[in-house]
């Protein structure tokens, strides 16, 4: 999710290092960054490449290709909130294509907060002392 992957300081790589894909290229256009995973052998015969975009820092956007480099899905990143710990993007629109038909999903996050002490009694839960009525 996009929280784990903010928390995680994964947002930046889309959480690719260690997994079946490999930075391949990075190149610069148009005041962006992007970066190019490629998926290793034998996967490579399966998926495409996913090319990340960043701009002052932050990822603006994603898109995910299939093997013959058509365009499955779109993710763009933006009005991130700079003021708090760790940016974080107010708006997230997804694009996935499918049968020749663009499907769109906007999901827009406020009142974002980082380590809030408040409520604190909803999540600390006592830990049993016995284990099947023993001690």
């Amino acid at each position: 999710s996009i929280f784990h992957l903010v928390l995680s300081g994964d947002l930046d790589n889309f959480g690719l290092p260690d997994t079946i894909f490999q930075k391949a290229d990075v190149t610069r256009e148009e005041g962006q960054i992007i970066t190019t995973f490629q998926p290793i052998p034998p996967y490579d015969k399966v998926l495409g490449a996913i090319y990340i975009s960043k701009e002052r820092k932050v990822v603006t956007g994603v898109i995910i290709t299939d093997k013959e480099e058509k365009i499955l899905g779109k993710q763009f990143f933006r009005k991130y909130d700079m003021t708090l710990p760790l940016p974080f993007p107010q708006e997230l629109i997804q694009i996935t294509y499918r049968k020749g038909k663009a499907y769109y999903r906007i999901t827009t996050f406020e009142n974002i907060q980082y380590n809030v002490r408040d409520d604190e009694e909803w999540y600390a839960y006592p830990m049993p002392t016995t284990v099947g009525g023993t001690e």
